[in-house]
């Protein structure tokens, strides 16, 4: 590639520019995002200057849309580049010229780590423009959380630090894995052992507000907080959560906010739920079927059922530029059928 910088339409590009095909969401996500802000942040971030000396760079928007295309497709690096390289549609929609050459994985790796701390306000641009469309509401959220198994697989591993002092007793230090930040924890009498995606969405369309990773024995009613502030919610917004996040503190910091409490009610000793609290309950979980589907759609099509990194700042890097894909396949779908949400 001459000019990297500069990646100028060739006569292939023009050769696929006239053929006649179907219009598919990518091109709707084109028409939908205006992404200069977007290439502006990443220059700021990445503190590119033009014309600088040495081997230029792919332009950070080429690259930012390719790490899209690899949580849309659930692609490796290798498995991205590859697909760059052979599909043109996947190139067209990065701004890749059809007549020079592709990013290779281990660039693709490095721009991610790069833009690890910077997804949230990644997210967060996008989602201005979904709510300038009118495709995103904040008149409320719905808060819950998932489990993210660990990519390595736990081997328990005991080693024994003999002390200075011979007449202490040896310490005997127990590790998993080479995922030093993973947990265990227990859900419907299964052990797991990695992390927890915590997520809070519109309760409109459902789409994602804010999101953050924890190890997987993080309490889920801890969390609640910063998701409610990550949303940055409206006075008078109805903020709905499952029994876990059932506690007088939650509730209290939503009074304090003036937010509404949509939190489900939970039975205690000697003190179950009466028929109205259970009626309450059952419609508050009609409308958090919103955020579950989000999870099945990250597990299902997104494979984030497994993390692909280590540690829990890749986890939760993936877990948002994951939820900036969500986001922007959805209102492009919606453009496409209005009855399809995903």
């Amino acid at each position: 590639m001459s000019n990297r910088s500069e990646i100028r339409p060739g006569f292939a590009d023009i050769a696929y520019a006239n053929r006649r095909r179907r219009v598919n969401f990518l091109d709707k996500i084109d028409e939908l995002i205006n992404w200069k802000p977007i290439q502006k942040k990443l220059n700021k971030v990445l503190k590119r200057k033009p014309n600088s000396v040495g081997a230029q760079p792919y332009p950070a928007l080429v690259m930012f849309k390719a790490l899209l295309l690899q949580s849309w497709y659930n692609l490796s690096d290798v498995q991205i580049e590859d697909s760059l390289a052979d599909r043109a549609s996947f190139s067209v929609f990065a701004g890749l010229s059809l007549d020079h050459g592709v990013p290779d994985s281990s660039t693709i790796c490095r721009f991610r780590n790069l833009l690890r701390d910077d997804f949230s306000g990644l997210l967060n641009l996008i989602n201005q423009q979904l709510a300038e469309k009118n495709f995103i509401v904040k008149e409320g959220m719905i808060a819950d959380a998932s489990i993210v198994e660990s990519s390595c697989h736990p081997v328990k591993q005991e080693e024994v630090e003999l002390p200075e002092d011979k007449n202490e007793a040896p310490e005997i230090v127990t590790t998993y894995s080479k995922d030093t930040d993973a947990r265990w924890t227990i859900k419907g009498k299964k052990s797991y052992y990695g992390y927890k995606a915590h997520v809070s969405t519109d309760n409109n369309h459902g789409f994602i507000l804010s999101g953050h990773a924890t190890p997987a024995n993080v309490y889920d009613g801890h969390q609640f907080s910063r998701l409610v502030d990550d949303s940055q919610l409206a006075e008078g917004s109805l903020v709905i959560a499952d029994k876990g996040y059932s506690s007088e503190a939650n509730r209290a910091y939503l009074a304090e906010n003036e937010l509404l409490d949509g939190i489900m009610r939970k039975a205690a000793r000697k003190h179950p739920l009466d028929e109205a609290e259970r009626a309450y309950n059952k419609a508050l979980s009609r409308m958090r079927s919103k955020v579950e589907r989000v999870f099945g759609t990250f597990k299902r099509i997104y494979g984030l059922w497994r993390s692909r990194y280590l540690g829990t700042a890749k986890v939760e890097a993936e877990l948002l530029l994951k939820s900036i894909a969500f986001n922007l396949k959805k209102a492009a779908l919606l453009m496409l059928k209005p009855e399809v949400c995903p």
